[in-house]
């Protein structure tokens, strides 16, 4: 039952890796009864040998209730495939079913930009299945699925719905590059997201860096009908893995009341980084961030993977305060 709270919670992917099939499993036979060891058995051979599929835990605030994902499905460059989409039963009502597929649906359209439909396969003795697709845009093809690897029993109908339906809609949000009539905008929002820890003089350092076209620190600014809502540093960079310059994100923030995902300024910017990384701008995009900072990391869980790292600084005496 779903009550005020849940509600309110904020809904993110978290990629699915191997440790997370204990915790998944009995959520699992939740979502699919009956049908759940072929389930379990797919995401075991996923998690050590990943073929198409992109597998995601849906995570409200801290809590998994849920699993999506999505494949490439065969036959069709223009169809991408739901993989086992679905929310714990102690968990519907709360809207986490449709944020799920609008991430998933996100995530499709930035690996597989020409991708037309999102499809749906949804077997003929869960009528209820079929309504909800339907009252999420799906429509019934006609077509039936033979699969190898769907459970055996029911006949599996394909349903498919435009991508198009859930491509991004930021009420006005534009992601730009750095200008000068940015300033006051940046400064406001670097002042609260630096609280104080910055001095003024690296503060105009780091503008007129970004500013400077020959200069390795660049940025860009989130805006909304003019006023700029988030800002985003990232640094290019010579490395000693890769051949390309590489590029380091350093810094990234959104003003508290432009938070949340009817505008997702986060995705938005985050957006624009992989779209240059994708078009050749760099071989590699990463960032840093605290192991504290759930914010950040329910952001970045949406494209990438973390990695167990720690991360150590050593300043000269003099100033290392």
């Amino acid at each position: 039952m779903c009550n005020a709270d849940l509600s309110a919670m904020a809904v993110t992917l978290r990629p699915y890796v191997s440790g997370d099939l204990d915790q998944v499993t009995p959520m699992l036979r939740a979502i699919w009864p009956g049908r759940a060891d072929a389930i379990v058995e797919s995401m075991r051979t996923y998690a050590t040998s990943p073929g198409t599929e992109q597998m995601h835990l849906v995570v409200a605030g801290e809590l998994v209730v849920g699993v999506t994902g999505y494949y490439r499905y065969a036959g069709s460059d223009s169809w991408i495939g739901l993989c086992w989409h679905g929310i714990d039963p102690a968990y519907r009502g709360c809207g986490f079913g449709a944020e799920a597929l609008r991430l998933v649906a996100e995530l499709a359209l930035i690996a597989h930009p020409k991708a037309r439909y999102l499809v749906e396969l949804v077997p003929s003795d869960r009528p209820e299945l079929a309504a909800y697709f339907e009252s999420q845009g799906f429509r019934p093809t006609g077509q039936t699925a033979t699969f190898d690897w769907l459970p055996a029993g029911p006949t599996w109908h394909v349903y498919k719905a435009p991508l198009h339906r859930w491509k991004i809609e930021r009420g006005g949000v534009q992601v730009l590059p750095v200008r000068t009539e940015h300033e006051d905008g940046w400064r406001e929002l670097w002042e609260l997201y630096c609280d104080g820890a910055v001095d003024s003089v690296i503060t105009n350092a780091t503008w007129q860096r970004m500013l400077d076209p020959q200069s390795s620190v660049s940025g860009i600014v989130a805006t909304l009908a003019g006023e700029v809502v988030g800002f985003t540093t990232f640094i290019e960079h010579d490395c000693t893995w890769e051949l390309g310059a590489v590029c380091y994100v350093e810094d990234l923030f959104v003003s508290k009341p432009y938070r949340g995902r009817r505008l997702a300024v986060g995705i938005a910017m985050a957006k624009h980084l992989i779209g240059r990384l994708e078009a050749g701008e760099w071989s590699r995009l990463y960032g840093i961030t605290s192991v504290r900072n759930d914010v950040a990391q329910n952001l970045y869980n949406q494209f990438a993977v973390g990695h167990d790292y720690k991360r150590y600084v050593i300043k000269p005496t003099a100033t290392a305060n």
